[in-house]
């Protein structure tokens, strides 16, 4: 059977085994109400060396004539000053956040893939806060578990910073880091067609993707026009058709087309 051996208050438990006692994982059946006592915990299997003893009390308040009874492993440590508060019959001080399971970033670490932060395992329920990080520096305005990369954070070193919260106060973690790669171009708006006194203007739309080449391909009637190549195209011979443009991206990983969201009406 185990026993105490020392309780001081910045500790939680340091046990002693009684001699001729196997070395194997031990069930502690006994209770006692008071430190005195010598045993102070309840059906728990526990192992030689022992680390710091997790105990969490079953009841919200004791007295020196109530049993205490504590399990391993479900809310953090119960300091000294917890226990003895709950010797006392004063109810233990709630515990602050605990981080048992590190966050966690998955996804596509490319541009224009969207990452997730899954703030890990935490104990005494908090609730969560977040903050990405690039090359350690926080991102304005990404403060949710979802983050979009953007050309910004090609190259850059992506984490996640968690932070919990619970009314006892609260605790950081960090996440893993994912290196964000460029990836192809992305079209985030398409193209828009205009009309001019005597021409066509083709605005490319927004894209993400670093260093790009643009090229254009205007139609008439659902018609490819050769040789009409560029953003503006002179309309002239094309007049009462309905026109609309293309525009291919191109950077050193890939393209992407895109056509504009609408057609012109070329005068007569």
């Amino acid at each position: 059977m185990y026993l105490i051996a020392n309780f001081v208050s910045d500790i939680t438990l340091c046990v002693a085994k009684w001699a001729n006692y196997p070395t194997a994982d031990a069930e502690l059946e006994a209770i006692a109400s008071t430190l005195s006592g010598d045993l102070i915990v309840h059906d728990m299997t526990i192992r030689t060396p022992m680390p710091p003893l997790q105990v969490t009390p079953y009841q919200t308040a004791f007295t020196n004539d109530v049993n205490l009874i504590v399990n391993r492993g479900k809310a953090g440590n119960l300091s000294g000053p917890q226990m003895a508060a709950a010797l006392s019959g004063a109810t233990p001080s709630p515990l602050t956040p605990v981080n048992t399971s590190a966050p966690v970033i998955s996804g596509n670490p490319v541009v224009a893939w969207r990452l997730t932060c899954d703030p890990g395992a935490w104990s005494n329920n908090p609730t969560f806060a977040y903050q990405w990080m690039n090359d350690g520096s926080p991102i304005s305005g990404q403060t949710g578990p979802n983050h979009v990369c953007t050309d910004l954070d090609a190259g850059a070193v992506l984490t996640c910073a968690v932070k919990a919260t619970n009314d006892a106060g609260s605790g950081a973690a960090l996440s893993n880091a994912l290196t964000i790669s460029q990836g192809p171009p992305v079209n985030f708006s398409p193209p828009i067609a205009s009309l001019n006194p005597t021409y066509l203007l083709c605005t490319g739309g927004n894209w993400t993707g670093g260093a790009m080449q643009m090229s254009y391909q205007w139609y008439a009637n659902g018609v490819l026009i050769g040789g009409a190549t560029n953003s503006t195209w002179v309309f002239a011979g094309y007049e009462g058709q309905s026109a609309f443009c293309a525009v291919t991206v191109q950077n050193a990983y890939g393209t992407c087309p895109a056509v504009s969201t609408n057609s012109v009406q070329i005068p007569s």
